[in-house]
């Protein structure tokens, strides 16, 4: 439907006549906070799951090395000494690593598996992907995050 009579001032478009019709609104760009959410909310994910895993993780490596010395004892014995002799940060020990892991390694795996899929739906016009699709997006994901991720996992 045209506008009858339109004309521009300054900083402002007036519409005389009897028909206005509205702009189409514009597509904004990604803010950069939208656009590092899944890349934060990854990370964070990671970092919580290491916290809560660290201590066994910590016992599983003690278990480990008792194994290797041929000394056999059990997750809890372990737990209590380790707690009882060097305190309970001890379960704690290498947490920096594991973090440091997390943020890198998971962080990238979750926000660029969310950017390519984005991408391939937009390909797909808006349709849900085809498993083949879905694997390929978490393959390539993966793929990446493990290569820039792997310097982490060296210090872990």
């Amino acid at each position: 439907m045209p506008v009858l009579n339109t004309f521009r001032t300054e900083n402002t478009t007036v519409f005389t006549g009897a028909q206005i019709v509205a702009a189409p609104p514009k597509q904004e760009a990604k803010s950069v906070l939208t656009a590092a959410k899944p890349f934060l909310t990854g990370s964070i994910a990671g970092c919580f799951s290491t916290c809560c895993i660290q201590p066994m993780d910590m016992i599983k490596v003690r278990i480990q090395l008792n194994a290797a010395s041929g000394a056999a004892a059990s997750p809890v014995g372990i737990a209590s000494k380790m707690i009882a002799e060097e305190g309970v940060a001890s379960l704690y020990a290498g947490l920096s690593a594991g973090l440091t892991r997390q943020v890198v390694y998971t962080g990238s795996r979750l926000g660029l598996y969310d950017v390519f899929t984005d991408k391939a739906k937009e390909a797909n016009g808006g349709k849900p992907l085809p498993l083949h699709q879905t694997a390929l997006c978490a393959l390539a994901a993966g793929g990446i995050a493990a290569g820039g991720g792997n310097p982490a996992d060296l210090s872990l």
